[in-house]
């Protein structure tokens, strides 16, 4: 049983607010393909937002007049990136969906590690190739830390000297506008890992990589983020393993990671918790380059153990099933419920004093 409270439709107005900005960007760009003549590209844009628009505010519910209580059937969700509502709930889906694959892991024997993977700030316009070459950067970074070096005898595609191993993973796509200049975007990837048989030792930061303004203190790094630095800048430069020996150890000269414990389950959270901020989303160039940068994009992608755990728009359906029963909810035994269909307002004021609640019971998903 799901019980909607007030803090609930709450939250969702304030994030309905937030959207307006977003929609008004989806129009204004329609509008401009429509100028142009590009009545198709106009439309899709304008479907986006008349979607966004009308996100949360689709009610299908079984009303209990005397009991006071809402047994809510289907809601509307538009599933749409730029609808602050939606990815909300897609990020609560995918910590519930991942964290038992994270808790196997750990009784398996498995620690894990939150791995931050960076790259130098890149202008707007470089969003989608950028991503493009961080991911193909990363397949190879995952083979040399994942794959053994050797089967039957012959190399595997593994790094011999890696200093840990790395056995399943899901990586986290981030990208933020820099704050100095909102031309240029600040792309990295968070990546939660399951190492095997670590070394603590590894993991201990203790050499000096200099001082950092933003939390006003010296920076210093462990063996193990040194020698992440140093494949990651040999993947996205596509370098070859062999290569290993002539790249500095000097932090200076890679780009920036990390490695570190990962604190569970509030570090899954943090992780998770979005791919890019409508707080950064200043005007039209941004939304534009946003938009069409992770068009078609993965966010999140499982590897190894971990492999191909995604989630899917099926997944933010209210969907669950359960055993539950209206019944159990009502005071009035014998009451025949009255099916209203309403907009977030009436759940807000008109119905303002029901109890809200889903039994996720025969919940089809809203087409």
């Amino acid at each position: 049983m799901k019980e909607f409270k007030e803090k609930f439709f709450l939250y969702a107005e304030d994030k309905i607010e937030m959207a307006k900005q977003n929609i008004d960007f989806f129009y204004i760009t329609g509008n401009e393909y429509k100028r142009n003549g590009q009545k198709y590209l106009a439309y899709n844009f304008y479907k986006h937002a008349e979607k966004i628009k009308n996100c949360l505010n689709y009610w299908e519910c079984n009303v209990y007049e005397k009991n006071k209580v809402m047994e809510v059937k289907k809601i509307f969700r538009c599933k749409e990136l730029f609808c602050p509502n939606c990815r909300t709930v897609k990020v609560y889906k995918a910590i519930i969906k991942f964290t038992p694959f994270f808790n196997r892991m750990v009784l398996g024997g498995y620690k894990p590690y939150l791995m931050t993977l960076t790259v130098p700030n890149i202008e707007l316009e470089q969003l989608s190739s950028e991503i493009n070459k961080m991911n193909k950067a990363f397949i190879q970074l995952w083979r040399w830390l994942y794959k053994p070096f050797n089967k039957t005898g012959t190399y595997y595609g593994g790094y011999k000297d890696r200093l840990f191993s790395c056995v399943g993973a899901v990586k986290v796509l981030e990208v933020t506008v820099q704050k100095s200049n909102s031309n240029y975007f600040h792309v990295h990837f968070h990546v939660i890992s399951f190492l095997d048989n670590a070394n603590d030792d590894l993991f201990f930061k203790d050499i000096p990589g200099g001082y950092q303004h933003r939390t006003d203190s010296n920076i210093f790094y462990s063996m193990a983020d040194i020698f992440l630095q140093k494949l990651w800048k040999m993947t996205y430069d596509d370098k070859k393993i062999s290569e290993f020996g002539n790249i500095s150890d000097d932090w200076k000269n890679n780009y920036i990671c990390d490695i570190r414990e990962l604190k569970m389950p509030y570090g899954i959270y943090e992780v998770f918790k979005y791919c890019f901020k409508d707080i950064d989303i200043k005007n039209i160039e941004i939304f534009k380059q946003l938009f069409f940068g992770l068009n078609r994009k993965r966010l999140r992608q499982g590897y190894g153990a971990l492999y191909n755990l995604k989630i899917d728009d099926k997944d933010l359906s209210d969907d669950e099933s359960s055993d539950d029963d209206i019944k159990n909810y009502l005071e009035y035994k014998d009451e025949i419920p009255v099916a209203v269909n309403s907009n977030l307002k009436d759940m807000t004021e008109k119905y303002g004093d029901y109890k809200k609640i889903s039994i996720f019971k025969n919940n089809s998903k809203f087409k």
